[in-house]
């Protein structure tokens, strides 16, 4: 995790333009660990026990709102290690169960970014969160497009959440829309009501 979720513009851009590419033409890769972590923050101690180049720590899962809409965005041009796969040991890292059942116990979406090169395990992925898959270029000219393209294609459950209203009653018509596609406008009808017991003291000084 090179940065926790972060409203900081600097703090983003700086984090992104620091990472780095090594190596590369030697897949499969390591995305079901990548997304498993990011649901779980569980860590991984690959073989052999104890301290190792492989090691994933635990707690690198980001600091997610409690009431947030998750989505992960990930992008790739190679096929996903599956867990046993050969190697100088079978693959440690989690199976492409494991890593849906993580994911969508999490609540977290899934965009796939299907650059040339990636394989259907994406776009299975994107299906069982309740997802998005948008094609890119092997250039990644058109990435943009493509996270707004997934966003709109993305459908959220949207509540209202009355704060600093304690002392009043707030209801709300509807009570909640359920799978609104992004982008989407919805409106509510709000009532207020004070409370015969609430005195001028009582009220709060904002309400939204």
């Amino acid at each position: 995790l090179n940065l926790d979720l972060s409203a900081d513009k600097v703090d983003f851009t700086t984090t992104l333009g620091g990472l780095t590419a090594s190596g590369g033409n030697d897949g499969p890769e390591s995305q079901y660990e990548a997304l498993y972590e990011m649901a779980t923050g569980a860590g991984n101690d690959v073989p052999p026990p104890g301290p190792g180049l492989g090691d994933v720590p635990a707690g690198q899962d980001p600091s997610w709102r409690a009431d947030a809409t998750k989505v992960l965005i990930i992008t790739t041009d190679a096929p996903f290690h599956n867990a046993g796969d050969a190697g100088p040991f079978p693959y440690p890292g989690p199976s492409a169960v494991d890593t849906t059942d993580a994911l969508v116990d999490a609540s977290i979406k899934v965009i796939a970014l299907k650059a040339p090169g990636a394989t259907a395990q994406m776009d299975a992925l994107a299906a069982a969160t309740g997802g998005s898959v948008q094609p890119t270029t092997a250039t990644s000219d058109d990435i943009a497009d493509a996270v707004l393209a997934a966003f709109e294609a993305l459908t959220f459950d949207v509540t209202g959440t009355p704060i600093g209203c304690d002392k009043l009653d707030i209801s709300l018509d509807p009570d909640a829309y359920f799978d609104v596609v992004g982008g989407d406008t919805v409106y509510f009808d709000e009532t207020i009501a004070v409370p015969a017991d609430v005195t001028d003291v009582d009220n709060p000084y904002c309400c939204e």
